[in-house]
């Protein structure tokens, strides 16, 4: 139970963050899963950023690689999906940088560093990194 309470309220801060750079079309996952009627893995929540769908996705628990593998191809090689923002802490990132996925498409966040640092919080995957700021402008 506290895992999930956690889980909501970090989800909480990263959309009231988002709201605060700007990114205010968040569309949550209770909403795509009761109103889009989407199936199966649905992610937190998916942002409008410059008119391009971003799928947000926060893990605050190490869960199997099936799982990370699912959800990277239903949504880091989606075409319908500009990118995939994924928010985790320090040691799952390391862990799911070397997973398959779409570096086109995947990049991953560090919650505390995200939070602190807004527009400032590198975006990185196995490839390259970015700061955020970069998705705002």
């Amino acid at each position: 139970f506290e895992r999930y309470v956690d889980h909501d309220l970090k989800v909480g801060n990263i959309r009231i963050l988002f709201r605060e750079m700007g990114l205010k079309d968040w569309t949550p996952e209770r909403v795509l899963k009761e109103v889009r009627h989407q199936k199966g893995r649905v992610p937190d929540g998916i942002v409008s950023v410059r008119d391009f769908l971003v799928v947000i996705e926060f893990e605050n628990v190490l869960k199997a690689k099936s799982r990370y593998k699912e959800f990277f191809d239903t949504y880091g090689r989606n075409a319908d999906y500009f990118f995939v923002i994924v928010i985790v802490f320090e040691g799952i990132k390391e862990w799911l940088l070397e997973m398959d996925y779409n570096p086109a498409q995947v990049w991953f966040v560090e919650y505390d560093k995200l939070i602190d640092r807004r527009e400032k919080a590198l975006l990185e995957n196995k490839h390259e990194s970015f700061e955020f700021e970069r998705l705002l402008k």
